[in-house]
Parts: structure tokens; sequence; C-alpha cells
């Protein structure tokens, strides 16, 4: 897989043209996956959007990142699908074990 420089690289940068320009650090608080903050930011709004037509029953999480997209699933009691598309490449993550695992969503 090629490395991935999301978030990360952008808070390295943030924090040298903060430190450039005022002369002191930036204090940062960084919320992202697997942050039960961020899960529950997207079901209220799912449920927001949803609940003008319908009623979710159940929530499932797709994605490549066992600590980021499974954890933060299990987290919040959402089923957990892992893809080999990226990230992940196994048979099933043993610290962050998904419902489902397929080679592809």
């Amino acid at each position: 897989p090629i490395p991935r420089h999301a978030q990360g690289c952008f808070l390295i940068c943030l924090e040298a043209l903060y430190s450039r320009q005022y002369g002191m650090p930036i204090d940062c608080i960084q919320y992202g996956k697997p942050h039960q903050l961020t899960f529950s930011f997207a079901e209220r709004e799912m449920r927001k959007e949803v609940s003008k037509r319908a009623e979710i029953g159940e929530f499932y999480m797709i994605g490549d990142n066992p600590e980021g997209d499974v954890q933060g699933a299990k987290l919040m009691n959402w089923n957990a699908i892992l893809t080999r598309t990226g990230v992940f490449q196994g048979e099933n993550d043993p610290e962050f074990p998904a419902d489902f695992v397929f080679d592809n969503a």
C-alpha cells in the first residue's frame, strides 16, 4: 500500500506555519477516527437526515483501517466491515476484529 499522509501531514504543516508566523507553538486538539465524538456526530447527523423519511435500525462502518474504522465502529456498537482495499490486507485484525471482511466494497 501507498503511505497515507492525511490528517497527520496537515497537522504538521499547520504547526510549522503557525510557529513560523507567530513565533510560538499552536495548541491543537485533534478529533478524528476512532474518536467517539467523530462517530457520534456522524450518527446524529444521519439520524436527523433520515428521520424525515425513515428510521435507522443499524449502522455499518465500511473501512480499510482496523484501528480507525473498526475501533470507532465498535465504540458506537455499530457493525464493522473491513475491506482489503488499502491499509488492511489480512484475514481479520486480531486487535480490532471486524464483523465482516471483504476484498472490496
